[in-house]
């Protein structure tokens, strides 16, 4: 095989390399376009979730023209931190003269928090309204870019002002409390086990099972555990939350008791057709089956 023969063997055309390249460059925008595009789609996923637990306000009852201080607690409930975040005001209602004559667009600190962290956030108010007017203040959260974050199903972060006693339609605007959750647990022992999940309350939910009542407990932001003994076959059970303005939720429900004697005679029943089962505290009873733990989603 002669030089020139593996020359021309090795040689790649002007036409050949232009395709070439223009494959590799074909290739490099396809990657480089899947990286922005991840690293988009990461930034975006990755925004805080910040939700209000409790609130204070300093003076507690600021005379009308003077200065407050909200200052509120509130959880970052999310994997990302926030950094550089800070309140704005956005409106407040109704919109009266009364509330309209405030000034609440304060010069607002900002405020870090990492993710699962609680922290406080606080919001200056130049000048409150009356004391005689009844003022709903809302607040935006700002990004370190000053953005608003996205609203909660629970709404913004508000400040309540005055006592709605004086002039003006004496219109309470304030979010409704809601139960979004409920789970019954039924121990087996004739006890049951009761948990909610609430938003825009002031408090804890009451639970009341048949005629016997109680505040449950919080177990975390927004959820309440509580619970009671029964003593009859056939409960009822109410859960209600408590919000601004005089405001309420309940939910309810009936439930059987799975203690298999609440359901059978007091003394052992000759004939099966007396009674759900033979004889107190026999395991065997025909209403509900044999040792019978259910947990059911109440709501």
């Amino acid at each position: 095989m002669s030089a020139g023969s593996v020359f021309r063997q090795g040689t790649v055309s002007s036409c050949s390399r232009n395709l070439i390249f223009s494959q590799l460059f074909s290739s490099f925008a396809i990657l480089l376009a899947l990286f922005f595009l991840i690293f988009v789609s990461s930034a975006v996923a990755c925004m805080p979730t910040i939700k209000h637990v409790t609130d204070s306000m300093s003076p507690p009852t600021p005379a009308a023209g003077s200065s407050a201080t909200v200052t509120y607690t509130v959880f970052n409930d999310s994997s990302c931190d926030a950094s550089g975040y800070k309140l704005a005001f956005h409106s407040v209602l109704p919109a009266t003269p009364e509330c309209l004559s405030g000034s609440y667009s304060g010069s607002n600190p900002s405020f870090s928090l990492a993710a699962g962290a609680t922290g406080q956030v606080t919001a200056n108010i130049p000048a409150v309204p009356p004391e005689t007017a009844g003022c709903l203040v809302y607040f935006d959260i700002l990004d370190a870019s000053g953005s608003p974050l996205p609203l909660l199903p629970g709404g913004r972060m508000y400040a309540t002002f005055g006592t709605m006693t004086g002039p003006g339609p004496g219109l309470c605007v304030a979010p409704m409390p809601a139960i979004t959750s409920a789970d019954h647990v039924d121990l087996g022992n004739g006890e049951v086990a009761v948990s909610t999940e609430v938003e825009n309350t002031t408090g804890a939910p009451v639970l009341e099972v048949d005629n016997s009542s109680s505040d449950m407990d919080e177990s975390s932001v927004g959820q309440y555990n509580g619970g009671d003994s029964t003593d009859q076959g056939k409960n009822s059970a109410a859960i209600t939350a408590f919000g601004m303005c005089n405001m309420t939720a309940t939910f309810g429900y009936n439930f059987p008791s799975f203690l298999s004697r609440y359901f059978g005679k007091k003394a052992c029943a000759t004939d099966c057709n007396k009674g759900y089962q033979s004889c107190t505290a026999d395991p065997v009873n025909t209403a509900i089956g044999n040792f019978v733990y259910e947990e059911t989603d109440a709501q």
